[in-house]
C-alpha cells in the first residue's frame, strides 16, 4: 500500500504496546495491593490514595520501572529490545489472566444456571486469549525477541 501505511502501523505498534505495559502494571500494582491486604505481602503495600488506587503496589511498580530505566540506561542493552522482551512478558501473562477468569467463570455459570448464550460467550472469552497466544508464537520469534517468552518460563 506504500510507505504511508507502514508508518501507520509502526503507530498502532506503538500504542498497542503502550496499553500492553498500562495494563500488566494496573495488574501488578493491583495484584500486589490485594495480597497485602489479605496478608501476604508486607502491610504498606496495602494503602490506598484518596482516589481509592493502590498507593503501595504503584509506588513498587514505578520504583521498580525506574530501577529498570536506569539499569537499562547504564548498561550496553538495546533500549528496543528490553521495552520489546518486557511488553512481550506482560501481554502473555494478561493473556492467562484472561484464560484464568474465564475457566473461573465456570463455578458462576453453573451456579446461576445462566442463559445458553453465556456459555457461547464463555467459549469465546476462552478461545480468544488462546488465539491471541498462538499468534504470537507462531511462528516462533527469533533471538532477540524470543527472550521474552523465555523470560516467562522462567517465572
Amino acid at each position: 500500500m506504500g510507505p504511508w501505511f507502514a508508518i501507520l502501523v509502526d503507530i498502532a505498534i506503538l500504542f498497542d504496546a503502550f496499553a500492553v505495559m498500562s495494563a500488566f502494571f494496573a495488574t501488578t500494582s493491583r495484584g500486589f495491593f490485594a495480597l497485602a491486604r489479605d496478608g501476604l505481602l508486607p502491610a504498606p503495600l496495602a494503602r490506598i490514595t484518596r482516589h481509592r488506587t493502590p498507593l503501595g503496589g504503584n509506588l513498587v511498580v514505578l520504583i521498580v520501572a525506574l530501577l529498570l530505566v536506569l539499569a537499562t540506561t547504564l548498561s550496553n542493552v538495546d533500549v528496543t529490545t528490553v521495552f520489546t522482551i518486557l511488553s512481550t512478558i506482560g501481554s502473555l501473562l494478561i493473556e492467562l489472566i484472561y484464560i484464568a477468569l474465564a475457566v473461573v467463570a465456570i463455578r458462576f455459570l453453573l451456579e446461576a444456571k445462566t442463559a445458553w448464550w453465556h456459555w457461547i460467550a464463555l467459549v469465546v472469552a476462552v478461545i480468544t486469549p488462546i488465539l491471541g497466544i498462538y499468534g504470537s508464537v507462531v511462528p516462533f520469534p527469533p533471538y532477540p525477541n524470543s527472550l521474552g517468552y523465555m523470560g516467562l518460563l522462567l517465572r
